[in-house]
């Protein structure tokens, strides 16, 4: 009988993890984007920038071409992490329905009492749990690291170098 339903056992170990990741998901998904603008202070970089200009004279150029380089060495990280996401994303859905599709092999092996054989469908087990929690923790990391982003700005206030006056 467990062999028959594997698929839907898998899937719905599955389900409850995709619960998981939603949860945490939908808790970032409308401010995800304004969170890295804000949590990095792009906007100030270019206003600290822009402010210098109107006062410095002569060495402006240079004052905004560092805060533009910043910037922009900040957002690439920014990029290059959420490329780690995506790609982490996709091979764990692959390797889902890799594993979804030889979990019948893997029910059955787990009924035959040899031990070299049980082995395997316990490697099964271990990859399909590992594939199944990905989800939620790379969910997780991503609301708390925009949560606490969010979270130091407002609890700092206004310590921005753009925001004082002898700069």
């Amino acid at each position: 009988v467990l062999i028959n339903f594997s698929k839907f056992i898998c899937a719905f170990f599955i389900d409850m993890t995709q619960v998981v990741t939603l949860t945490f998901v939908n808790g970032f998904k409308d401010a995800a984007a304004g969170n890295f603008v804000q949590g990095f202070k792009l906007e100030e970089m270019f206003n600290y920038a822009n402010k210098s200009t109107t006062t410095s004279g002569g060495a402006s150029e240079g004052i905004f071409l560092e805060a533009a380089l910043l910037a922009l060495i900040t957002i690439a990280i920014v990029m290059v992490v959420m490329w780690v996401y995506l790609t982490i994303f996709s091979i764990r859905i692959v390797a889902l329905w890799l594993l979804i599709i030889i979990s019948p092999i893997a029910f059955l092996l787990s009924t035959v009492p040899n031990k070299s054989v049980e082995h395997y469908a316990e490697e099964w087990w271990s990859y399909f749990g590992k594939y199944a929690a990905t989800g939620p923790i790379l969910a997780f990391t991503l609301w708390l690291a925009l949560a606490m982003m969010q979270f130091s700005s407002n609890a700092l206030g206004d310590f921005s170098v753009a925001s004082r006056e002898g700069f």
